[in-house]
């Protein structure tokens, strides 16, 4: 069974890395990518993915802003916020926004692919959920 991943990132680069990554792993399919809030909230809604990688910073509207709608339009699905910011207060309130995890784009990218790994495996116990990077 696939585990689908929406990807909600501004920077064209970052979205084909993070897409490349993924790609290499078993059972994952990308279920879409967008380039604004918006664009991914009209995605998860008609995709509905197992999984959303959510840039906190988004050209039209705050990640941060944009997670409560997820939560809510996408209640089951799990929501890795990524940002720019080395602020632990930054992940502490994506995480109460309605994160699951958080990671710094810079020195913990390959944390997020890690989680979205052990989320696609169906033999593997679930990462910790919120506040597993803060």
């Amino acid at each position: 069974m696939n585990f689908s991943i929406l990807i909600i990132e501004g920077s064209v680069i970052l979205r084909e890395r993070i897409a490349a990554m993924l790609l290499r792993v078993p059972n994952v399919v990308i279920a879409g990518e967008a380039d604004t809030g918006m664009k991914g909230l009209e995605m998860a809604l008609l995709h509905r993915p197992d999984a959303i990688i959510l840039s906190l910073e988004l050209p039209d509207v705050s990640g941060m802003d944009l997670l409560p709608h997820l939560r809510q339009t996408r209640t089951n699905c799990r929501i890795i916020a990524l940002t720019d910011y080395r602020f632990k207060e930054v992940c502490q309130r994506s995480l109460e926004s309605g994160a699951d995890f958080c990671f710094d784009k810079t020195t913990e990218f390959e944390e997020a692919v890690r989680v979205c790994m052990v989320l696609a495996d169906p033999l593997s116990p679930p990462p910790s959920g919120p506040g597993d990077k803060t």
